[in-house]
């Protein structure tokens, strides 16, 4: 891991590579990788991606999924009896998580694996209790599988039939609270956990590449010899800093946490969304269908028409 924030440097091997790149091979890259047209583009605050980037993402992705795919729970048989009457929930939600989370798209694959088990349940307290809940939060949505209402003074009172078992309940709120709201309020400290110190080797930056280098070089020399000790830093002090060791906990945080919310989702839709559940629905509350009328336009060929 290396971070360079404010003049001080968080020593690692790819700072020290990164420093010591010839500034042809830095221009070089950064022409590679974003190519703008001529001069005159190059102030435009849109752009479209060229076709050379888009295969250099192409590629780029192809080794990412290479490497990520072993670290990825199983993927789920849509044709298995649990997604029979949830294919949406599977396509929409859980396939797109599992996506991100091969690409390397850690942030947006953790976010929608809280959103995966959000919508599940939202999902579960429609069929069960034939109210959709749309202005329901997820708190309040896992209040409701246990069969609370708020009372006129904002306290959860027992109401309804419990929909789903507290094991689980507990389950989606520990969830909802350390991975969940962090990911999705930008809140660094329950990202972190409430602990997000790291150890930094503090290095002044030189006046010029060169000392920059060999400051860094020298540190690392120091490091290795236990010479240099380091002190922890709190990362959560630094949104700047604490977005980019983010990146860090992401990458190793997302596989196995799909492992979780996957064995979680799996059990939601065995146990609350089968196809009696909603065959149960349908007789109570009917379907939204119900109300157009059905029109045949071509007649029908499976019925004989009446002999003269």
């Amino acid at each position: 891991m290396s971070r360079v924030i404010s003049g001080i440097g968080i020593i690692g091997g790819s700072m020290t590579e990164a420093l010591t790149k010839s500034e042809e091979e830095q221009t070089d890259e950064i022409v590679t990788t974003t190519p703008m047209g001529n001069d005159a583009n190059q102030d435009r605050p849109i752009r479209s991606l060229t076709a050379h980037e888009i295969d250099e993402l192409g590629d780029r992705f192809a080794v990412i999924v290479k490497d990520r795919i072993g670290l990825m729970p199983a993927l789920f048989n849509p044709k298995t009896p649990p997604f029979k009457n949830n294919l949406d929930l599977y396509v929409s939600y859980y396939l797109e998580s599992y996506y991100c989370l091969a690409l390397g798209q850690n942030h947006a694959g953790i976010v929608a694996l809280g959103q995966l088990l959000e919508f599940t349940l939202r999902r579960i307290l429609f069929v069960h209790t034939g109210r959709d809940n749309w202005g329901s939060g997820f708190q309040a949505l896992i209040m409701r599988a246990r069969g609370m209402k708020r009372n006129r003074g904002n306290e959860w009172v027992k109401k309804y039939d419990r929909v789903v078992a507290e094991a689980m309940c507990k389950e989606l709120e520990n969830l909802k609270t350390h991975i969940r709201n962090p990911y999705t309020h930008g809140d660094y400290k329950g990202v972190f956990h409430g602990d997000g110190r790291i150890p930094v080797y503090g290095v002044r930056q030189g006046s010029d590449r060169a000392t920059t280098i060999s400051r860094y070089e020298q540190a690392q020399d120091l490091y290795r010899a236990g010479v240099l000790k380091p002190v922890e830093f709190d990362v959560t002090l630094d949104p700047a800093v604490a977005s980019q060791v983010k990146q860090d906990l992401d990458a190793i945080r997302g596989p196995r946490l799909a492992l979780r919310v996957y064995a979680d989702f799996w059990i939601l839709l065995e146990d609350y969304l089968r196809p009696e559940d909603y065959a149960r629905y349908r007789e109570e509350f009917g379907t939204p269908y119900d109300a157009i009328p059905m029109t045949d336009l071509l007649g029908d060929p499976a019925v004989e028409p009446d002999a003269e």
